[in-house]
């Protein structure tokens, strides 16, 4: 694959396609008919192998992320989430409840 094919946009329906064939492969329940499926589909087109290609790539790099790292990653957020929804509903209770006091 050339530099000028790794960025020049693909098209969206073969992207679509090829992010349904990645999900099927995770899927763990990959068949030989499957795979001659995925062949047939890849070797259609040059932008059918090159977005294959791509594909393939994206995979790689996630399977380097260790398997913690993700859902500690989604946790943190969902905390932060949380805390900032207590601050903000601390803040909605007590600043009406400080003014009232005030005002007495």
């Amino acid at each position: 694959m050339s530099e000028t094919e790794a960025k020049s946009p693909a098209d969206p329906k073969i992207l679509e396609q090829a992010a349904a064939w990645l999900t099927r492969l995770q899927s763990g329940q990959v068949t030989p008919a499957t795979l001659e499926e995925l062949e047939t589909w890849r070797v259609q087109s040059e932008e059918h192998r090159t977005v294959w290609a791509r594909a393939q790539a994206v995979l790689a790099d996630f399977e380097q992320v260790p398997p913690g790292l993700g859902r500690d990653t989604l946790q943190r957020a969902h905390s932060g989430r949380r805390r900032a929804v207590k601050a903000l509903a601390l803040v909605f209770v007590a600043v009406p409840l400080g003014w009232g006091g005030y005002r007495r």
